[in-house]
Order: structure tokens, then sequence, then C-alpha cells
């Protein structure tokens, strides 16, 4: 089981999510035409072109059903189900 922590960059807040048991990483600059379409399928109706320009990757979990944004602003960081991290997630320039 993994859990996403992200912490904002922003206010300090804290969230947790759970994944499930395995998860996919699609960052923008390694696989360009995947997390473009992922964007296109997904999110092209609900966000913003801020929010658009602030997203550096997604992950997809639970087969498929949940894709979540990671925001260039925000620390992510993916934990075992026990709290041991397993992935620190952030944007590099």
């Amino acid at each position: 089981m993994f859990v996403l922590r992200e912490v904002s960059g922003r206010d300090s807040g804290v969230s947790n999510m759970a994944l499930g048991d395995r998860y996919h990483l699609i960052h923008s600059e390694s696989e360009t035409k995947v997390f473009r379409d992922t964007f296109e399928r997904f999110w092209k109706d609900v966000m913003g072109p801020e929010e658009e320009q602030n997203t550096f990757a997604f992950i997809v979990c639970k087969d498929g059903e949940l894709v979540i944004p990671l925001y260039k602003n925000g620390f992510y960081y993916v934990m075992t189900g026990r709290g041991d991290t397993f992935e620190r997630i952030s944007y590099r320039q």
C-alpha cells in the first residue's frame, strides 16, 4: 500500500492520499507524449491555464481510475503503508 503525502509550498499544509498497491509517475520532461495525452484525457476541461503551466507530473493509480496532478510549488513523498519514505518527488528546473 502506497500513500502520497503532499506538502504545499504556499501554506505548508500536509495532505495524504491512498494510492493503492501500485502507481505510475508520468513526468512532463521524460514522458512528454504520455504526459500530454494524460492531460488531454483527464484534466483539459478542468484546469485553468495557470494550473496547467504549474503541473509537472501526474500520478496514475488504482488501475487508472485516479489521476493526480503534481504542481511545481509542492513537495511530494510516496510513503509505504508503514510510513517509510519510498520516493521523493519534486519539480527540478
